[in-house]
C-alpha cells in the first residue's frame, strides 16, 4: 500500500499520473505506488489540474483543499491533502483506490441441500443442451 505522511491535518503522498490514457481511475500499481490515470494529456498543465480535479472529487474536497507540492512538471508528483482528519482522508483516498468501476463481483448462487444430503433438493442438468431436450 502506498505511503502516507501526516503533518497536523494534511497527508501528503507521491503519486504517479498517467495522461492520455483511456479511462480515469486511481490504482495502486504492483510497486505499491498510487498511479492516476487521467484522459488530460499532459500539454501546459491540464493534467496536473485534471489531478486534482479528479481528487478533489473522490475525496469530496474543494479544490483549493488539494495542492501540488513537488512534480509539476514530472510524472511523479507530491501532493498534499487537506480538509477532513488525516484518518479520514487516507481511508477515502484507499478506498477510491480499491473502487474499479464496471467490475463488481458477481453475486454467486447457492442451491440449498436436502436435509440430510448432501444433493440439492432438484435434478440438475448435465449439461446447457440438456435442457433445451424434450
Amino acid at each position: 500500500m502506498p505511503e502516507f505522511q501526516t503533518e497536523g491535518a494534511s497527508v501528503s503522498f507521491w503519486l504517479r499520473v498517467k495522461p492520455r490514457a483511456s479511462r480515469e481511475r486511481l490504482t495502486v500499481d504492483s510497486s505499491g505506488e498510487l498511479r492516476l490515470e487521467l484522459h488530460a494529456p499532459a500539454l501546459e498543465g491540464q493534467a496536473n489540474e485534471a489531478c486534482i480535479l479528479f481528487l478533489a472529487r473522490g475525496l469530496r474536497l474543494p479544490q483549493a483543499c488539494i495542492v501540488m507540492l513537488s512534480g509539476h512538471k514530472a510524472r511523479r508528483k507530491l501532493l498534499r491533502v487537506t480538509g477532513h482528519s488525516p484518518e479520514e482522508t487516507i481511508h477515502a483516498i484507499r478506498a477510491l483506490a480499491s473502487s474499479l468501476p464496471g467490475k463488481k463481483p458477481k453475486p454467486r448462487m447457492e442451491i440449498p441441500a436436502s436435509p440430510g444430503t448432501s444433493k440439492p433438493p432438484f435434478p440438475l442438468p448435465k449439461s446447457p443442451r440438456e435442457e433445451l431436450k424434450p
